[in-house]
């Protein structure tokens, strides 16, 4: 018999397999230990197989590989910088091309940072319309524009304390460093909040996006009388919902805690009335409109449309930043970049700041960006690649080195 370490040994001395001529390389980061250690995957589009594994994201190691590796002519990578750098020092012929995903990401992050100081005016645009004068407390719970999602406070306590606290500090002459030492919190956002003159709304994470087609259909069961969120998410599942039962079950006890509904079941019996949840329509959030804006709009919902609708009417800024958003992602989807300079112009003569830091960004990688927009190739594969690395992390418990990590991965066929 042959002991695991003696295999794994074996595994180690097994050469990796030579890498061919590479034409068209894609690369990207890989989490070894999340927020701590990163590495470089470096994948050949056109063999589609994984050819190397980097131990950092540093732009000397991958201009060393690429120095090792002559004959690269295109390289597919993310916005970030370090890779630019090492590219332009390992190949500097080679043409870059910015991944299109990642620019309409970097896009949708400046139309939530447009929005965020125009809380107050977008709740005033999205507020559900008031019940009419004369009708009683119980008629207006049945009004259909009511929504079935529960009121939660916009900003917490403790997020509007460490507003005021920034305030307070940088009123007092102290630097953005300093404070976010003192705070514990991420330079970037002592930044953001330093720039807003209120505190912004709370951004969730976008789960009930999913969810929101079929609220009214999730509230007219529960109100005939199935509580069951099991039964709910598989009858939604035959309509077209994709996501998972924790979704409905997570949406189905908000409801319920709203409206006081004890239990999962109510089978209508005298002795436990039923208890009726209005239907009606959900305020979106933040980031819910900030994807919406970004959306190809044959792909949009209908709801989706009055949301930009609206979104076009709360504010002339707001309707700079819908307008300039959309023409951008509407650029990258056809893949044409010949408006794109009269497009950065506008941006950053708009005055609005997150846009016009969104364009200096493309500024600084304008010729990355238009041959992202303008090429067929893209980081798609490699991101496939980066979720077989860790599949491969996953096998082995997150402990192998880096090393081990590497010879399996290289070892795996295509």
């Amino acid at each position: 018999m042959v002991g695991r370490k003696a295999l794994l040994t074996l595994v180690r001395r097994v050469p990796p397999p030579p890498v061919a001529a590479v034409r068209v390389l894609g690369m990207d980061d890989w989490a070894y230990r999340k927020g701590q250690t990163y590495g470089t995957i470096l994948v050949d589009h056109e063999a589609r197989r994984v050819v190397d594994l980097l131990p950092d994201r540093k732009p000397n190691t991958v201009a060393a590989w690429l120095h090792a590796h002559p004959g690269v002519q295109i390289v597919t990578r993310d916005r970030a910088v370090v890779y630019a750098d090492g590219i332009r020092q390992g190949a500097p012929e080679a043409m870059q091309v910015a991944d299109r995903w990642h620019l309409l990401k970097n896009l949708s992050e400046a139309v939530l940072r447009g929005l965020l100081g125009h809380s107050e005016d977008l709740k005033v645009a999205f507020a559900e319309p008031p019940p009419e004068v004369g009708e009683s407390s119980a008629s207006a719970l049945d009004s259909p524009e009511m929504s079935p999602t529960p009121s939660r406070p916009d900003v917490s306590p403790h997020k509007q304390a460490q507003f005021d606290r920034i305030h307070a500090l940088r009123a007092g002459g102290r630097t953005f460093r300093s404070i976010a030492f003192e705070l514990q919190l991420s330079r970037n956002t002592v930044k953001k909040y330093a720039r807003l003159d209120r505190c912004p709304e709370q951004v969730r994470c976008p789960r009930g996006q999913a969810i929101a087609a079929f609220e009214s259909y999730l509230v007219e069961r529960f109100n005939a009388g199935q509580r069951n969120a099991r039964r709910l998410w598989e009858e939604v599942c035959t309509q077209g919902f994709t996501g998972s039962a924790s979704v409905v079950r997570h949406y189905m006890a908000d409801v319920r805690r709203q409206h006081g509904v004890k239990g999962r079941r109510n089978d209508g019996s005298p002795d436990r009335p039923q208890a009726v949840v209005p239907t009606g329509v959900r305020r979106p959030t933040l980031t819910m409109l900030a994807f919406t804006v970004i959306r190809a709009p044959e792909k949009r919902s209908d709801r989706e449309r009055d949301w930009v609708d609206k979104l076009m009417q709360t504010n002339s800024e707001v309707a700079s930043v819908t307008t300039l958003a959309q023409q951008f992602a509407d650029m990258v989807r056809r893949r044409d970049p010949s408006e794109l300079g009269t497009w950065l112009k506008a941006a950053t003569d708009s005055g609005i700041a997150a846009l016009k830091g969104f364009a200096q960004g493309v500024w600084s990688d304008l010729e990355a960006v238009r041959e992202g927009m303008r090429q067929a190739w893209s980081n798609g594969r490699v991101e496939g690649y980066v979720n077989k690395l860790k599949l491969v992390k996953r096998q082995m418990y997150g402990r192998a080195k880096f090393d081990l990590l590497r010879a399996r991965l290289l070892a795996a066929p295509g």
